[in-house]
């Protein structure tokens, strides 16, 4: 909104408005009070570009009751914290708040161990598993506590056969370890199901699929047959959730051209000029599914791929019911183009691994948004995070248009900003395309079925080809 913009000139200063109004009333009314905010940047002050530096400076203007919560551990990252806001934070166990959503039953904790971050912090916020069954939360809460109660010498796995032989006998215990790590194998990551499916070939990759799920089939066997209590209601939910989306993933497979391809030709970057070469000479991608439902939009969008050795080219046509109410107020480079109207196209270099992986949103301006994503696991010995460097540009050039039933967008990047010198015939990347509108109704559609709903699923994306 323009007018807070005048009021606060930058989202720091209005979260400090915000934070102070709800901390003052809460004092009148309830002596004493304790609270804590979660700020827009929680993770390595270290890592922060420019702009999160300056919004973590201002949170200095938070009265002095009020705690701030991040998830770092590194001595020299609260250090540096505390020169930005004037204040320690709080650590926060982030890893275990992914896990309500997986019903997980043992997290990590804090990597530094010990209790020499003690002095550096105002304390430790732990997020038990939040089921609707106690005998998850108890297990959550008797591993907090052992960690809590010697840090210096905690054993993840020790703990968790501790906390299982007190709710559980030895043998169910040895069925939730079993369980546990098999998840952990399956999904490659600590925090929620991400459905990585490998395979070279359609059969491949539906056997792989079916293997899975009669693994599941088995631990679903073992719980019904052992004594678990109120937890084998929740661990077979589960498990049936998971069963529920390995089918829709087979049924993705059979359905989708394998690999995806992208046709040797290269368009003129010329927008509604270029319509038919586009569609006569490139390869085209249809049918986007919703996220999360895999059911189809209602504003259907075709993608036409293709490359020369150099560039790659993607143009896509979005059909839109209410063109009048498509939102396109981006105007500049590497704004938050992704909360307009947008395509986003998702590129990854190397085929065998996951990241790094190159994200683009363009809105029906044809204004760009580009980042770099990679693993966290050698920078911040933390596999399950993703860096966004936003400060990677690549030197793509667009061109937008209109019509009467929608918009249309191409885009020319050039693969040299990816780490590549040449594209030739065979080769093979991760590749996914998403929509997104906003305006007349909000809805999410991509090229891979994504469970979890979220575009920045890597284990997800299909494979492209150039032919």
């Amino acid at each position: 909104d323009p007018r807070h913009k005048e009021k606060f000139k930058n989202i720091g200063r209005a979260h400090v408005y915000l934070v102070t109004r709800c901390y003052e009333y809460l004092r009148k009314k309830n002596q004493p009070v304790s609270i804590s905010m979660v700020p827009l940047v929680y993770t390595d002050p270290l890592r922060a570009d420019d702009e999160g530096k300056i919004y973590l400076q201002e949170l200095k203007e938070l009265p002095a009751g009020v705690k701030i919560i991040i998830v770092e551990t590194k001595k020299e990252s609260l250090d540096y914290f505390k020169i930005l806001t004037g204040r320690y934070p709080v650590l926060w166990s982030n890893f275990l708040a992914h896990y309500e959503n997986t019903k997980a039953l043992v997290f990590p904790p804090f990597s530094d161990g010990g209790r020499e971050i003690d002095k550096l912090c105002h304390g430790y916020y732990f997020l038990p598993v939040m089921p609707l069954k106690e005998d998850f939360r108890g297990m959550s809460w008797l591993c907090a506590a052992d960690y809590l109660w010697q840090p210096a010498e905690y054993n993840p796995e020790i703990s968790f056969q501790k906390a299982s032989s007190l709710m559980f006998s030895a043998s169910i215990g040895g069925i939730l370890k079993e369980f546990s790590d098999y998840k952990n194998r399956v999904f490659s990551t600590a925090t929620q199901p991400n459905y990585p499916v490998y395979g070279n070939t359609k059969t491949e990759k539906i056997d792989y699929c079916r293997k899975v799920m009669a693994d599941f089939l088995q631990f679903r066997n073992k719980i019904k047959n052992a004594e678990f209590g109120n937890l084998a209601e929740n661990l077979i939910q589960e498990i049936n959730t998971y069963q529920t989306q390995w089918e829709l993933i087979i049924k993705e497979i059979e359905y989708r051209d394998f690999p995806c391809q992208a046709a040797s030709f290269t368009p003129v970057l010329a927008g509604r000029d270029e319509e038919k070469n586009i569609i006569s000479k490139s390869s085209q991608i249809q049918d986007l599914w919703l996220v999360k439902t895999m059911n189809p939009p209602n504003a259907k969008t075709a993608f036409y791929l293709s490359y020369d050795s150099s560039n790659i080219y993607i143009t896509a046509f979005c059909s839109e019911p209410a063109v009048d109410k498509i939102i396109a107020v981006k105007t500049e480079k590497d704004s938050e183009v992704f909360s307009d109207d947008c395509i986003e196209i998702f590129l990854g270099p190397k085929a065998a691994v996951f990241m790094p992986y190159y994200h683009f949103a363009v809105n029906s301006l044809g204004i760009v948004f580009d980042e770099e994503v990679r693993s966290g696991a050698a920078e911040l010995d933390q596999p399950d995070t993703k860096i966004m460097e936003k400060k990677w540009n690549a030197e793509a050039k667009t061109a937008a248009w209109k019509w009467s039933g929608g918009w249309a967008v191409q885009i020319k990047i050039p693969v040299k900003d990816m780490g590549v010198q040449l594209i030739t015939s065979g080769l093979r990347w991760r590749f996914n395309v998403g929509r997104v509108r906003y305006g007349a109704q909000k809805e999410f559609s991509a090229l891979a079925y994504l469970p979890a709903g979220q575009f920045h699923t890597p284990e997800r994306f299909a494979i492209l080809e150039f032919k």
